[in-house]
């Protein structure tokens, strides 16, 4: 990833004032995203902007202090998703967070009673090259969230025996035929590694009410071991993926230059995915 990006200098914002102004501008007092499904980043800048600069000090006091969160925890993409967050799902209380080997990021979402992180398997410790895998136990009992340890296209959420059958993109086709699973489905760099991001995306639409995912943009093919399977992912790649466009976006820029989008998908929206300005 990219090297650590400096800090701008802002007033620092309470956790209460930007959830406060995160539900105001979903109601439509500070911007028009909820309605217009225009970028953030265009639509919405001004709170975008302050909110970015106020979560600096808020994530940098829930996020830990270890080897791989000290070169992370001051990237800009995380103090963006997490304002998306607020701004989005201000009232959610389950979560699940696909992919995620650590569930630090998820805890700092605190007004977000049940959390759930899904993965293959949970990374120990970083300095000793993560062969200290942390147990299911462990990660209930230190960080007081949920693990699952599951391949995420194989996993049978929930509330799907309701159907009677294994989850199908039959069920992903059709999701209201089935309540969602949880309020949140959060999914962060994971998709550039799925051979199958088509199956995949609209499975986690299947199970949120609200998805958020991110991904690297238009990163070109790496040759450094980065074992990505998808590349040069733009937004309107992803909404063939899930079979429509995003209710909102965000590019974010790190000072190495590099990029990654985030897409927030709503499980009733009514978006096209013939309306695009390939971003």
């Amino acid at each position: 990833m990219s090297p650590q990006v400096t800090h701008a200098t802002a007033k620092v914002a309470s956790i209460g004032t930007l959830l406060a102004a995160a539900a105001g501008a979903v109601t439509g007092t500070t911007g028009t995203a909820e309605s217009s499904g225009l970028a953030l980043h265009k639509s919405a800048k001004r709170w975008l902007d302050s909110c970015v600069n106020g979560s600096a000090a808020i994530l940098g006091s829930r996020l830990p202090s270890s080897e791989y969160w000290r070169e992370r925890r001051s990237y800009l993409i995380y103090r963006h998703q997490f304002c998306i967050l607020m701004r989005y799902a201000p009232r959610a209380a389950s979560v699940l967070d696909v992919g995620s080997a650590l569930p630090p990021f998820v805890n700092a979402l605190t007004w977000i009673q049940q959390r759930t992180i899904l993965g293959p398997r949970f990374a120990g410790n970083v300095a000793k090259g993560g062969g200290d895998l942390f147990s299911i136990e462990r990660i209930r009992t230190k960080f007081n969230v949920t693990a699952v340890q599951a391949d995420f296209l194989e996993w049978q959420p929930p509330g799907w025996e309701v159907a009677q059958a294994p989850f199908t993109l039959a069920h992903a086709a059709a999701p209201k035929t089935v309540p969602p699973v949880f309020d949140l489905v959060l999914c962060s760099e994971v998709i550039e590694h799925i051979a199958t991001p088509r199956e995949f995306v609209r499975k986690l639409l299947a199970i949120g009410d609200l998805v958020v995912l991110s991904v690297p943009y238009r990163w070109e093919k790496c040759n450094d071991g980065c074992h990505h399977k998808q590349n040069r992912i733009t937004r309107d790649k992803i909404a063939a993926w899930a079979g429509r466009q995003p209710l909102a976006y965000d590019i974010v820029e790190e000072s190495s230059g590099e990029r990654r989008i985030i897409c927030v998908y709503r499980r009733q929206s009514n978006v096209s995915a013939s309306s695009s300005n390939h971003a």
